[in-house]
């Protein structure tokens, strides 16, 4: 059963860091639970949500702690502790609205996207998780409501920049810029708004002078000057008229907005079409590999396997010439006499590291005395000496070794296993058998050979 609650309010704040009045809705919001997810409680909310003049945004009512999904997928912002067990998002900036109130913004109150919180039991794992999804409510549409969208969450979202809100629905990535459902669901939204108010726009009513027939009139100082001059038989006299202008501040922001919208628009279209001939190409290069694998046969580029085989039997005997170099100057820093030494046959499997000390974990094949009784084992060598010449995590090196050692027992999860400190090596003992590079030239050769009998082609299974 949850232990929390998520409700919608209204917040009235006294200053930046004290709130004044908390109203509740009236209107509970009830979870839709999907089957199989007994944990994740899924809420749908509208923008603008309004009850007595009042906007309201969601607010978390639990006595643990709720924390933000990241854009890591990760929860570690928490919600801010507004009073008690009640839990919003608390706006970074102090904002002063247009009737000069102050508050903190909420992103759910004027953002189409999604919400997702975790809520931490005892602040050691996630319990419950919760999305909330704020839908569009373009009926509620005015002005101030479009301005402040446009300086803030819309804002933030169209150009990238950090905000509460998420969308996962129809993302696209274009390079370095992200255009995703919730963002064209704003511009759209705005776009037909903004023709509602195109057909009956704001204006303001301008004095100006004009001629009038003499029974609409206006007099102004000009009308009796003209009366004067030509006597009482006027049809028609200067007079005072009015000019609807549509010129004012209300429909230059709309144009400020809407050209913005446009250039954002056109450098995504302009992104989503160098995407497109991206992918394009990508299909076209995948339809004739495709119509390749089609073929019983494929052709074998005989000098481009010979070049690749070469360099890498160069690089090998280079390694090789370097190994016995490296070889000779570790065996020379043990005494190599004096001691009972054991034939060991060694796979190298990984490094590892015990008490500070770098040790290997290896297949090792025991050879006894009589060179018939033989033992295997999973076991750690540790060297006294630096092994990292001789020895190379990755290549599943085999080797062969006379060694003096040290027993220990290791308690690896519960198992046993045996580690050798090896205290000295047999001199001139250390050999090389083979390792994974090797045998991958070798595989390599071996194809090679069998293309040139098939004249270059091989076959598809």
């Amino acid at each position: 059963m949850k232990d929390f609650e998520v409700l919608m309010v209204s917040i009235e704040w006294e200053s930046r860091d004290k709130y004044l009045s908390i109203t509740k809705s009236v209107r509970p919001l009830k979870p839709t639970i999907k089957p199989g997810n007994i944990n994740t409680y899924e809420y749908d909310i509208v923008l603008y949500t309004q009850e007595n003049g009042k906007y309201f945004q969601f607010c978390v009512k639990t006595p643990h702690t709720p924390f933000l999904k990241g854009s890591d997928g990760k929860y570690h912002d928490p919600l801010f502790n507004l009073k008690d067990d009640l839990w919003i998002i608390k706006g970074e900036e102090w904002e002063i609205g247009q009737r000069g109130i102050g508050y903190h913004h909420c992103p759910s109150i004027n953002t189409i996207g999604k919400i997702e919180i975790g809520i931490l039991d005892n602040l050691k794992q996630i319990k419950d998780f919760i999305s909330i999804d704020i839908n569009s409510n373009i009926l509620d549409f005015d002005f101030e409501q479009l301005k402040n969208d446009f300086e803030g969450e819309l804002w933030n979202l169209i150009t990238s920049q950090k905000s509460k809100i998420t969308s996962s629905r129809l993302e696209l990535r274009y390079y370095d810029k992200i255009f995703c459902y919730s963002e064209s669901k704003s511009i759209i939204d705005f776009l037909k708004a903004y023709d509602a108010i195109e057909k009956k726009p704001k204006s303001e009513l301008l004095t100006s002078k004009g001629i009038a027939k003499i029974e609409k009139v206006k007099p102004i100082a000009e009308t009796y000057r003209k009366l004067v001059s030509i006597g009482g038989s006027a049809r028609v006299l200067p007079s005072k008229t009015f000019i609807e202008n549509y010129d004012i501040y209300e429909n230059r922001y709309l144009c400020l907005m809407l050209n913005s919208i446009y250039k954002i628009v056109s450098k995504n279209v302009h992104f989503s079409g160098r995407q497109k001939q991206k992918l394009m190409s990508d299909i076209e290069s995948r339809e004739e590999t495709i119509l390749k694998l089609k073929e019983p046969f494929i052709k074998v580029d005989a000098d481009l396997l010979l070049s690749e085989i070469s360099e890498k039997e160069s690089d090998f005997q280079i390694w090789r010439q370097n190994w016995e170099i490296n070889r000779n100057i570790f065996l020379s820093k043990y005494k190599g006499v004096g001691d009972n030494f054991y034939y060991a046959k060694i796979k190298v499997e990984s490094k590892s590291v015990f008490g500070g000390k770098i040790s290997w974990w290896v297949n090792c094949c025991w050879q006894k005395n009589d060179l018939i009784h033989i033992q295997e084992e999973f076991c750690v060598f540790e060297f006294h000496e630096d092994t990292n010449s001789i020895l190379e995590e990755g290549k599943w090196m085999e080797i062969e070794i006379y060694v003096a050692y040290e027993k220990r027992i290791l308690n690896i999860r519960g198992k046993e296993r045996n580690k050798y400190i090896i205290t000295n090596v047999k001199a001139g003992s250390l050999k090389y058998l083979t390792s994974s590079q090797e045998k991958i030239i070798h595989k390599q050769r071996l194809d090679y050979n069998n293309f040139q009998k098939t004249h270059w082609q091989r076959e598809l299974k």
